[in-house]
């Protein structure tokens, strides 16, 4: 009820602003009211990975193939690599192990790395696995009614890159999940960002423990910026204009 008077006292006092209201801790009825300012998109490089492009590169990618574009993009000044397809080979051998050698010393190479694994929720399900739970936030951060969230339990197929500090885990977005598009899915007492949200968080800066979500309002990674989603954690947001970015 105290949030509820206060934000319609804003509202009247403050009409034409944009601002949020946080909790201030360990003073539970304090409120801290920040304004909000419009966000400047990060230029970035975009490599189109398909199978007219890839046609000098053997499409579907080897992991050769990854450690030579990767050192590329290092070579260029990138700091922070993501990439959206899952990187999972199968293999044996002395000779596969040390082509995802070659792969784990490109990706060392970041400040940060986000990968993808596809996720789904069979009857019999899994623990989170470790590097998973790592990159997960917490459901404690969470404020809202959890128990509607789109739910998963098992990874299709486990990566193939090693599990190292600067590597983030994250799931790749599908058509739909149980009729939904959202940006985080539930695993037992974490949520799994999507690949467009885990690379929101590398680029921020942002560790998955100060990541705030209010269903039906927002998504505020650490004191940066604010996305604005449903119940679900769709995105409730239309892009205007993408940001700058080299092919």
């Amino acid at each position: 009820q105290e949030n509820v008077f206060l934000e319609r006292l804003l509202t009247r006092s403050r009409a034409g602003d944009d601002f949020v209201i946080d909790d201030s801790q360990p003073v539970s009825r304090v409120r801290l009211i920040r304004p909000l300012v419009d966000g400047q998109a990060q230029p970035y490089l975009h490599v189109k990975i398909d199978e007219q492009a890839g046609e000098e590169l053997n499409y579907p990618l080897e992991p050769e193939d990854w450690w030579g574009l990767l050192n590329h993009m290092h070579e260029v000044g990138c700091r922070v690599a993501a990439i959206e397809e899952p990187l999972s080979w199968e293999g044996e051998g002395l000779a596969h192990l040390g082509r995802l050698g070659s792969l784990n010393n490109a990706l060392s190479q970041f400040e940060t790395v986000v990968l993808t694994v596809d996720l789904h929720r069979p009857k019999i399900g899994q623990p989170i696995p470790p590097y998973l739970k790592r990159s997960a936030i917490p459901l404690r951060n969470v404020k809202g009614e959890v128990g509607r969230l789109v739910r998963a339990n098992r990874i299709v197929l486990p990566p193939s890159a090693s599990p190292a500090p600067n590597l983030r885990f994250s799931f790749r977005l599908q058509e739909s999940m149980e009729g939904a598009r959202p940006e985080f899915v539930r695993w037992g007492d974490y949520l799994i960002p999507s690949f467009p949200l885990a690379v929101a968080m590398a680029q921020a800066n942002v560790p998955p423990d100060r990541v705030r979500i209010e269903l039906g309002r927002h998504i505020r990674l650490g004191d940066g910026p604010i996305i604005p989603i449903n119940e679900l954690g769709e995105l409730q947001i239309e892009l205007v204009e993408k940001p700058a970015h080299i092919e």
